[in-house]
C-alpha cells in the first residue's frame, strides 16, 4: 500500500494525532486530516504524520508527501527519496517568515503548492499552483440561529499575538527568542508584511469601543501587559482590566451570541482568508471583516460589513448602531446561503479533504 505523509512541525500533529477526529476539533483547520485519512484509505493508500513515517520508513519512492510550511519531518522524507507532493501554508508571512524567505526553494521540491494567492509571487517553479482556502467548517453539521433582540452588541475573539513577544522564561527559550528577534532584522518577508500588520487595529478597536462598553473581548495573552509599548498601554491598561477578558472554550456558541463580530487578519495579504470570517457566518453573527484586499473574491459581498467602508470608528459604531433588524437578517441568511454554495464549501473541511486526495490521485498518476 502507498503512503500519504502529512508532515507539520507543531508536536501537538505528531504520533498519528492527524487521524484522531476529537483531537482536530481543537486546532483551527485541522479537522480536514482525519476526514481525508478516511477517503485515501477507500483509494488504497495509508496515512500517517511524518514523524511515524521517518521511523517506518521501508520504500520511500511510494511515499507522498502533503507538508505545511518547511516541516522538519516532510524536508527529510523528501532527502530519503519521497515524493514532494503538495505545500501547504495556513500561517502568515509575519509568524512563518523564515518558510516565506525560502518559499521559492521549498516549493521547487513539490508538484503542487496550495497556498495564499500572494504566495505565488514569489514562486518560479514548475508544478501546479492552487489558492489556500482556509479549512473552517463541517457541511453536514447543524447551524443554529440565535434570535436577534436576544444578543449583546459586539464582540472579538483573537489571541493578543503581537509581533514582537516579550522575553520569555528560561535560559533555552531566551535563546530562541533572541535568535528569531535577530533574524527578523534581516528577514525580508517579515519585514514587508509587518507593514501590512492588523494587529494595531485591533487595538484600536478595543480602546473605541471598549471605551463605550460595546465590546466583549476573548482570547490569551490581553492581560499580560509586558506584551504592549507604553503608548499602547497607557490608554488600553484600563479598558483591558475593566473587560476582562478570558479564554473561549467555544468559539462559535460564544459569538452566536452577538449581533456582530470584530474579524481582523493577522495581517492584509491577497488571498490571506483565513478560518476569522467562515467562523462568523457558521456562528450566524454578522463579520465586521479587515483583511485581504481581495475578500470579496473568496467571500460574497453581502455577507459581511467590510471595516474599508468606513472613515472612521465613530462612521463605524453609527452604522452597527442603527443597522435595523430586517437587513441583518438578510445579512445573515447571506452568509448562510453562501456557506451551502459551491464557492462556500471551498472553505469546508470535506470540501479540502476531497480535493486534497485529488491532487494526491492526480500526481500518482502522472507520476
Amino acid at each position: 500500500m502507498k503512503t500519504i505523509a502529512i508532515c507539520s512541525n507543531i508536536p501537538v500533529f505528531w504520533d498519528n494525532k492527524i487521524l484522531d477526529e476529537n483531537h482536530c476539533l481543537k486546532y483551527p483547520g485541522a479537522s480536514w486530516m482525519p476526514i481525508f485519512a478516511k477517503i485515501a484509505k477507500e483509494n488504497g493508500y495509508d496515512v500517517v504524520s511524518g514523524d511515524i513515517a521517518l521511523k517506518n520508513i521501508l520504500k520511500s519512492h511510494n511515499i507522498f508527501v502533503i507538508q505545511e510550511l518547511n516541516a522538519k519531518h516532510g524536508l527529510k522524507l523528501l532527502k530519503k527519496g519521497a515524493i514532494g507532493a503538495v505545500l501547504t501554508a495556513g500561517e502568515s508571512p509575519i509568524f512563518s517568515y523564515y518558510f516565506y524567505d525560502n518559499i521559492a526553494k521549498i516549493a521547487k521540491k513539490f508538484k503542487v503548492r496550495k497556498l495564499f494567492k500572494d504566495s505565488f509571487n514569489f514562486i518560479n517553479a514548475n508544478g501546479k499552483n492552487t489558492p489556500m482556502y482556509f479549512p473552517s467548517y463541517f457541511t453536514t453539521k447543524k447551524r443554529d440561529i440565535i434570535p436577534w433582540n436576544k444578543r449583546e452588541f459586539s464582540v472579538m475573539v483573537a489571541a493578543n499575538k503581537s509581533i514582537n513577544a516579550p522575553l520569555p522564561q528560561g535560559l533555552k527559550n531566551q535563546i530562541i527568542w533572541l535568535i528569531h528577534k535577530t533574524y527578523k532584522l534581516y528577514s525580508p518577508s517579515f519585514k514587508r508584511y509587518s507593514k501590512k500588520e492588523l494587529h494595531s487595529k485591533r487595538l484600536e478597536i478595543i480602546k473605541y469601543f471598549g471605551n463605550k462598553s460595546k465590546i466583549d473581548l476573548y482570547g490569551a495573552n490581553w492581560l499580560d501587559f509586558k506584551r504592549f509599548n507604553y503608548i499602547e498601554l497607557k490608554d488600553l491598561k484600563p479598558i483591558l482590566k475593566n473587560l476582562n477578558p478570558s479564554f473561549c472554550e467555544d468559539k462559535i456558541k460564544t459569538i452566536s451570541n452577538y449581533k456582530f463580530t470584530f474579524c481582523l487578519e493577522n495581517i492584509s495579504m491577497k488571498g490571506y482568508v483565513t478560518e476569522k470570517i467562515i467562523d462568523c457566518l457558521v456562528a450566524g453573527t454578522i463579520p465586521i471583516y479587515l483583511g485581504a484586499p481581495d475578500i470579496c473574491d473568496f467571500v460574497s459581498k453581502e455577507c459581511f460589513i467590510d471595516m474599508r467602508d468606513f472613515k472612521s470608528m465613530k462612521e463605524l459604531e453609527y452604522f452597527l448602531q442603527n443597522l435595523d433588524e430586517d437587513k441583518a437578517y438578510k445579512m445573515i441568511e447571506s452568509g448562510q446561503k453562501f456557506l451551502d454554495s459551491k464557492d462556500g464549501q471551498n472553505f469546508s473541511y470535506e470540501y479540502f479533504a476531497k480535493n486534497m486526495m485529488s491532487l494526491i490521485r492526480e500526481i500518482d498518476d502522472n507520476n
